[in-house]
């Protein structure tokens, strides 16, 4: 069952790194049953330092010195959710430490065995 279905429509949009690509972007915006996937680009610390913009203030509010702005950000739109529920939900989908540990070339296997939605889970 993919990520969006087991929000049960509750609006959302998210910025994520996909596996295989992990210098890319990728935005996902849902409501209802209107969704829209997307290339958001490049993450900055896949970009040299001579491209960027002059005001770095909004690349450095995200900056970490370990992954640079690579990461991933969920944002859940309304009010009365159950906030634990989704917690142990979204925990369930993170990586495992060996998928972490994977190289880019394994990585690329891994991505095939996903659904549009998100890793394949036994229920």
């Amino acid at each position: 069952m993919s990520l969006a279905s087991r929000l049960g429509g509750i609006p959302f949009k998210e910025v994520f790194r996909p596996a295989p690509r992990q210098h890319m972007a990728g935005f996902w915006s849902q409501a209802g049953k209107v969704w829209r996937p997307q290339c958001a680009g490049h993450f900055w610390a896949a970009v040299p330092r001579s491209h960027w913009p002059e005001d770095e203030s909004h690349i450095e509010r995200v900056w970490e010195e370990e992954n640079g702005d690579c990461r991933q950000e969920l944002v859940l739109i309304g009010s009365n959710m159950d906030e634990q529920g989704l917690a142990a939900m979204l925990d369930h989908r993170l990586l495992t430490q060996e998928e972490l540990a994977t190289n880019k070339t394994r990585w690329n296997e891994i991505f095939e065995t996903l659904s549009p939605g998100g890793r394949q889970t036994q229920q």
